[in-house]
């Protein structure tokens, strides 16, 4: 039986972080493995820092300050979820400097998913690339993401170094295997992100009911107007009350705004009549559960950067037309879910079989 250890943005309080986190360690204990997610703490921490910092705006920070209620209320659900769930005690963090000793206790070090290959995100964090296993045949990825279309030149010698030691790379989008192809002159795996390897019945299980029958579900990952005005008109037209997952202290449009567990968050997924996201994961879990749902890009930079996920997924799966730019305000146009659920089933196996590999 293979001992595995994760590493991936687990301690992010983002919802899809976590659930990627939480299917792919599901999926390798499927597969008669013993599994880890690896509590490691790196700068993505600071991010879902609770308290505010001072930065020399009085305005920055007193905004920060009135946040720190709603950040402490997702943070509590978040820490209880990880024990549950990812069997991982949030508190008793793995260091840097405690890595070397983990090669002694895993056969195999899985990196991945979501950006661990994004060495701008991480602000050039090495450990996502496995630097610390001394047994290159222990390192791999699954569907790793570098969150960029293409590397800036003068990073791609690190880049190369970085990942030349790997035994087996898949990527998530296609961009990371061109990116692969021009390093190292390898064809990368691209496999599902994690949340597709569990199909709907499996997150049925663990989902939790809410209140509400008959609501659009808005998710977001930032508030530009355009998605908000989109959503409040399809609220308008259908009459269907508008339910908005966020922490934002903004009361930006007429919605009941919830703050929730992971396991409310799928259950507000499972539940919905429609869909509004501009989220990777968002959109994922809408296609998985075969979801009536519409999809906005970002105009904007640095947002923009992460359009190229959502393209790809969007494109796999043929449902281009889910974009709200395709729309055209054609709500009730019908998604052909019998074509992607075929498609699901073929790339799900695929992912799957790429695993079976690692292991064996």
């Amino acid at each position: 039986m293979k001992n595995i250890g994760i590493l991936t943005f687990h301690r992010a309080f983002n919802y899809g972080a976590v659930w990627q986190a939480y299917a792919l360690r599901r999926t390798f204990i499927s597969l008669n493995c013993k599994c880890d997610i690896i509590n490691y703490s790196s700068y993505i921490d600071e991010d879902y820092n609770i308290m505010p910092r001072y930065k020399g705006s009085v305005k920055e920070f007193i905004f920060n300050f009135f946040r720190i209620y709603p950040k402490f209320m997702k943070k509590r659900k978040f820490i209880r979820f990880y024990k549950k769930f990812l069997n991982v005690d949030f508190n008793n963090i793995v260091d840097r400097n405690l890595l070397n000793g983990l090669n002694e206790i895993y056969d195999l070090f899985v990196s991945g998913s979501d950006q661990v290959f994004n060495l701008k995100l991480t602000n050039a964090d090495k450990t996502y690339f496995l630097d610390f296993v001394t047994d290159s045949s222990k390192k791999f990825s699954y569907s790793a993401s570098f969150g960029l279309a293409d590397l800036d030149t003068e990073d791609k010698q690190l880049y190369a170094m970085l990942l030349a030691g790997f035994k087996k790379i898949s990527v998530r989008e296609i961009q990371g295997k061109k990116i692969i192809k021009d390093l190292l002159n390898i064809e990368a795996n691209i496999t599902l992100d994690p949340s597709f390897l569990l199909d709907k019945e499996t997150w049925k299980e663990i989902a939790l009911p809410n209140k509400y029958s008959d609501y659009i579900l808005l998710y977001t990952i930032s508030l530009p107007d355009r998605i908000l005005k989109f959503a409040e008109n399809l609220s308008k037209i259908t009459g269907y009350k508008l339910v908005f997952i966020t922490s934002a202290l903004k009361r930006t449009i007429k919605a009941d705004y919830i703050i929730c567990t992971p396991e409310q968050w799928l259950g507000y997924f499972l539940n919905a009549k429609y869909i509004v996201t501009n989220s990777f994961h968002g959109t994922s879990f809408a296609i998985n559960f075969n979801k009536k749902f519409f999809v906005d890009l970002f105009s904007e930079t640095p947002m923009a950067s992460v359009n190229s996920r959502i393209e790809n997924i969007l494109k796999l799966f043929q449902l281009e037309d889910r974009l709200i730019d395709n729309i055209k305000y054609n709500y009730n146009k019908e998604i052909n879910y019998e074509a992607a659920n075929k498609i699901l089933e073929l790339e799900r196996k695929k992912s799957i079989d790429y695993l079976k590999a690692i292991i064996e």
